[in-house]
């Protein structure tokens, strides 16, 4: 039997076989970053990652540290539907449209009223997936040396509904591609180590709510807790302190050491000579190991 070779496909027997194993996680990623440039990485990058958490575990996505990607918990019963639909044409026939649209459904492992909000916050996103099976396979779309993440055109979740004895809550999300020819360009790495169904090798970042007081040209107060109980965030230093301009958006402003940045009980003080000017508004975003943080904004009088 001829071998395969993945640079001459053989239409024969000797082709080469992909095939995708079950669904467990998928890794969110926005379809763009904030320099409006596609979100993907390298096929290289991809596979040297033994569990992806270099991406996912800090908000650092390959060399932008404004990017992330998201991992889903462990999901189950993810089902695939290609619709065939058809058009009206002016001679009166009806047509079949090329590659109908894609969803693909699944269901959520736990069930509760946060995790559905968090799910539903996506609705209004516009993102795209790695697709990671049981198998330990990731799967994206191959783009020459990149493997992009599969784009969707829009995600729809339930809403959170009490269990009773005659209904049970179902929670599903149903996801549609963008493109489903976008099926056929699939491909996957394999992760070296780490396994899919680990919540320690795939975790979700801690949200941390931002409140900002007493800005001045010195910088100000920052305030940091979680967002689901409120519970002060220790332990950040001052690399993890950046400001952005007004008037330089990209330019980033870091303090200068150690002594720029004290904190007690999750209330951090920046204080550094001239670090700010007057009149203008700043962005404050702060990145640390294992926190999703959301930015500040710091208007200086």
């Amino acid at each position: 039997m001829a071998e395969c070779n993945p640079k001459l496909p053989n239409l024969g027997s000797g082709d080469c076989k992909l095939q995708i194993g079950l669904i467990r996680r998928i890794c969110f990623v926005s379809q763009k970053k904030e320099d409006n440039s596609k979100n993907t990485i390298s096929l290289a990058t991809a596979v040297a990652l033994a569990t992806w958490q270099a991406l996912f575990d800090i908000p650092g996505f390959e060399t932008n540290p404004l990017e992330k990607i998201v991992p889903s918990d462990k999901i189950y019963l993810a089902l695939s539907e290609q619709e065939d639909p058809v058009t009206y044409d002016e001679d009166g026939y009806y047509k079949k449209l090329k590659d109908g649209n894609y969803n693909i459904t699944f269901q959520l492992n736990e069930l509760y009223p946060d995790k559905i909000r968090a799910y539903k916050e996506l609705e209004l996103a516009n993102v795209a997936v790695w697709l990671i099976d049981a198998d330990g396979k990731i799967w994206g779309i191959k783009n020459g040396v990149n493997l992009d993440p599969i784009p969707l055109l829009n995600f729809a979740v339930e809403n959170f509904n009490l269990q009773s004895t005659e209904i049970i809550s179902k929670e599903a999300v149903v996801m549609r591609l963008e493109n489903s020819e976008d099926m056929n360009a699939l491909t996957y790495v394999e992760l070296a180590s780490g396994n899919p169904l680990s919540e320690s090798d795939f975790y979700s970042l801690i949200d941390v709510d931002t409140a900002i007081s007493t800005p001045a040209v010195t910088g100000c107060i920052v305030t940091l807790d979680t967002e689901r109980y409120d519970e002060a965030v220790t332990g950040f230093v001052f690399g993890d302190f950046i400001f952005y301009g007004d008037t330089a958006p990209t330019g980033a402003i870091t303090l200068a050491g150690a002594g720029s940045l004290t904190e007690v009980a999750g209330v951090y003080t920046v204080n550094e000579s001239s670090l700010l000017t007057t009149g203008h508004t700043y962005t404050l975003k702060i990145r640390h190991d294992g926190y999703d943080v959301a930015t500040g904004s710091v208007v200086v009088p």
